[in-house]
């Protein structure tokens, strides 16, 4: 993710690893050091395998790093939905994988003593529109007829009214970043080997290769938010979401709410507790490079908070970036029905830490082969998005018009300099270029092709990146990689000519 604005979360530092300088042999290399990737290499080491991780930037610098904190089976209103999409049986293993993810964390936590601020606490979906109630009790009926032992209430500690909100105790909150560099240094602790600065371009027949060697692997685990490998299709099976998060310190701590909340309707208003007086305000998600100014989305959650919490001020704001899948589940299992060696994992829909883990849990038992009746109903190159074919069609023809359009508007669009402070695709010589001028004298210019497959990637202000709006690879404004699942850098430009500077290599 971008640096731009940090997370509370990532106000810890952790230890830092070397990059991958030599061709090592592993029983698993897991790619992507965030909670899928540490919590499946540390299961994995515990069994007893040699485990290799390989990180393109540094541990927790990605997507975990910049979540709510919130560890939950009540994903906002889901299970009626996949009840009717697949059948109660689905709806009920999914609810029990993350359940048990929980149970997971809090096992680790305990079992290396990470001190990471692990708390059991309820969590509530909620409303406050009586037209969305009816659909509250049939969420609470599904949910409990499936296992989840949730009760609809009509009061909460929020300071605003609720018509009904749905309950589920024992459910908890940590500390993300501190978690994650507690399982890096007990992994590594324990024998485990972590490459920092080390970016996967590519699988081999014995491995994976990095920009910096090679690791020889039985097993290949990609644990990247989407899959740097397009052999899955999984890209058409998802669409980049982004969302937006402030830390407030209120000035009446009696005030914070001890729950976890989020809310049913649009727009998405997401709360949780972290800290004595800091509380988490989440919500304004919006399609990846759709918004020309998502500037104004911290404003308006911050007039939001003001409105009802008494805010001392401001501490931290922060966007995140996830992927939503099509069907409604993740898609957590063997690449393509042809391989039974690389894994991935995908779709966590803003849920990635429950569903991060126990797609770790999941790796672990295949692997292993070991019993996980869960395990089908994720399959990766599953057909149900033909189920919900709405999703599916949508997004991708969605992909199309921008592919299209985006490419239409640079060719008849501006030819003036953006100006400074500020970014723009513009002609140079007749040709497109992403320049972003940094100053009245400084420019940086790069092509406006997403190197994954080709979309245009547009600006985005808040967090000074080029986005690709298509599959929500995340560029700098010097072309290197925020985000995958592109792999190689964008091309430099000359800001005059818009003429390639250099031919890049990776």
């Amino acid at each position: 993710m971008s640096e731009t604005r940090k997370s509370i979360w990532r106000e810890v530092s952790g230890p830092t690893y070397p990059p991958l300088t030599e061709k090592i042999k592993a029983d698993a290399v897991v790619v992507g050091g965030g909670i899928t990737g540490l919590t499946s290499a540390i299961l994995l080491r515990e069994a007893g395998l040699s485990v290799a991780l390989v990180e393109a930037d540094r541990i927790c610098s990605g997507t975990t790093g910049y979540t709510t904190g919130k560890l939950t089976a009540l994903h906002r209103l889901i299970y009626a939905d996949i009840a009717k999409t697949f059948d109660e049986k689905t709806a009920a293993l999914f609810a029990e994988a993350n359940s048990r993810a929980i149970d997971q964390v809090e096992t680790l936590v305990g079992k290396y003593e990470i001190d990471c601020d692990f708390r059991r606490l309820p969590a509530y979906t909620y409303t406050t529109r009586t037209d969305l109630v009816d659909t509250l009790e049939k969420e609470a009926r599904i949910a409990g007829k499936i296992g989840l032992p949730v009760e609809l209430v009509g009061e909460t500690e929020l300071p605003f009214p609720v018509e009904a909100a749905i309950k589920l105790d024992n459910q908890a909150r940590f500390h993300p970043g501190r978690y994650l560099n507690g399982l890096a240094e007990k992994f590594t602790a324990n024998g485990g080997r972590i490459f920092e600065q080390s970016r996967v371009i590519g699988t081999t027949s014995e491995g994976v290769r990095t920009d910096r060697g090679e690791i020889e692997a039985k097993h290949v685990i990609i644990a990247t938010l989407l899959p740097i490998l397009d052999r899955g299709l999984l890209f058409i099976k998802n669409y980049p979401w982004r969302s937006y998060l402030l830390a407030v310190s209120l000035q009446d701590k009696g005030s914070l709410p001890a729950g976890m909340y989020i809310s049913a309707e649009d727009p998405v208003r997401s709360l949780s507790p972290a800290g004595e007086d800091i509380l988490l305000i989440g919500g304004e998600s919006h399609h990846i490079g759709h918004d020309p100014d998502p500037q104004n989305r911290y404003q308006v959650l911050e007039n939001w908070a003001r409105n009802h919490f008494t805010v001392k001020k401001i501490e931290f704001s922060w966007s995140s970036q996830d992927f939503l899948p099509a069907d409604g589940l993740p898609y957590i299992g063997y690449l393509h029905p042809f391989t039974k060696r690389i894994m991935v994992a995908t779709g966590f829909g803003k849920w990635g830490l429950t569903r991060g883990t126990f797609a770790a849990m999941t790796f672990r038992d295949m692997i292993l082969g070991k019993e996980n009746h869960w395990r089908k109903a994720f399959t990766p190159y599953r057909l149900s998005c033909l189920k919900a074919p709405g999703n599916f069609i949508h997004s991708n023809m969605h992909v199309g018009r921008h592919f299209i359009i985006d490419r239409l508007k640079a060719y008849t669009g501006q030819t003036s300099l953006p100006n400074p402070g500020e970014a723009a695709i513009t002609k140079r010589d007749g040709r497109p270029t992403a320049i972003y001028r940094k100053s009245e004298e400084e420019r940086q210019a790069i092509s406006p092709v997403c190197t994954h497959l080709g979309c245009y990637v547009s600006w985005n202000k808040a967090e000074k990146s080029w986005d690709c709006p298509c599959h929500g690879s995340r560029f700098t404004p010097e072309g290197e990689i925020l985000c995958g699942p592109a792999v190689k850098v964008q091309a430099k430009l000359d800001a005059s000519t818009g003429k390639k500077q250099k031919k890049d290599s990776r």
